[in-house]
């Protein structure tokens, strides 16, 4: 199947780019050919042991329900009586309540909100967990819910297409979704809440120099992607431990699970209706 001709992003009608396809481009090429434009099912598990790993994403997708639920207006007495079915997912969701008065303010509040806007004769898409706007002074805080059970570094998800995607995509679109009090590079944060460990959340602020460079490096990445007629695999094999088309490229045994992080192959699970997604056209 590696030896067939390559598909090319040309091939593709329309092609709607995320954080998740711009991170496999950037993490292997030929992981997004395989994903993207072969649109290959998965033919192995992303880490092992695979019961462990099932066990904890459905339960992150649980706790995303909750916190969405509680977000608008559920009564969270009785979303404790869900969260409490398993010990973990309580544990999580005691954290969130926490949390919960200080995310129950503000005058812009969007929950699993979800943003497409045009970059050349493509669109880039986002889905927010929660986007909350405070005034006095303006901020715009875009929160995502974090499951797993490692912790990334500062850096690393600062340099995460997920971060870069998140906080441009809100500024370049809110212009045109917001209004006058839309929001300016300097008024936005990221926070990644990490439900098993509060206390490390993460909180990286955005800046107007950084918003031009994602801007030029999306556009960068989207001509490399576009040249591209070879798609070779990584070279950095540590990361195949956690890629579920390894087996295509003779690339070893799956990592294990308390390595994982959970961004690894969360675009495995990605699905969303694109009629309900607000769309900007300029």
């Amino acid at each position: 199947m590696l030896n067939q001709p390559v598909k090319r992003l040309a091939d593709q009608q329309s092609f709607v780019f995320s954080q998740h396809s711009l991170q496999d481009y950037a993490d292997c090429p030929r992981r997004f050919w395989l994903r993207y434009l072969e649109q290959l099912a998965w033919p192995a598990p992303p880490v092992e042991p695979l019961e462990e790993y099932e066990r904890h994403r459905l339960l992150g997708e649980q706790f995303h329900r909750l916190a969405q639920q509680a977000l608008v207006g559920l009564d969270l007495a009785l979303l404790e009586k869900v969260a409490g079915s398993d010990p973990l997912l309580y544990t999580w969701w005691n954290n969130f309540v926490q949390l919960y008065p200080s995310l129950n303010v503000g005058q812009v509040k969007k929950v699993e909100f979800a943003l497409s806007l045009p970059i050349r004769q493509y669109r880039l898409f986002a889905r927010f967990d929660f986007i909350q706007m405070k005034t006095d002074p303006l901020r715009w805080i875009i929160w995502d819910w974090k499951t797993g059970e490692k912790v990334p570094k500062v850096i690393h998800l600062s340099q995460r297409w997920q971060t870069r995607v998140y906080r441009y995509v809100l500024v370049e679109a809110g212009k045109n979704i917001f209004g006058t009090e839309s929001p300016r590079p300097q008024d936005v944060e990221m926070i990644y809440w990490f439900a098993g460990a509060p206390e490390k959340s993460v909180h990286l602020p955005y800046s107007q120099e950084q918003f031009e460079k994602d801007r030029q490096d999306i556009l960068q990445l989207i001509d490399w992607i576009e040249q591209d007629d070879v798609f070779p695999p990584t070279t950095e094999e540590k990361r195949c431990r956690f890629c579920v088309y390894r087996s295509l490229c003779d690339r070893g045994l799956a990592g294990n699970f308390l390595d994982w992080e959970e961004d690894e192959e969360e675009s495995q699970t990605l699905s969303f209706d694109f009629d309900q997604v607000a769309e900007i056209h300029f």
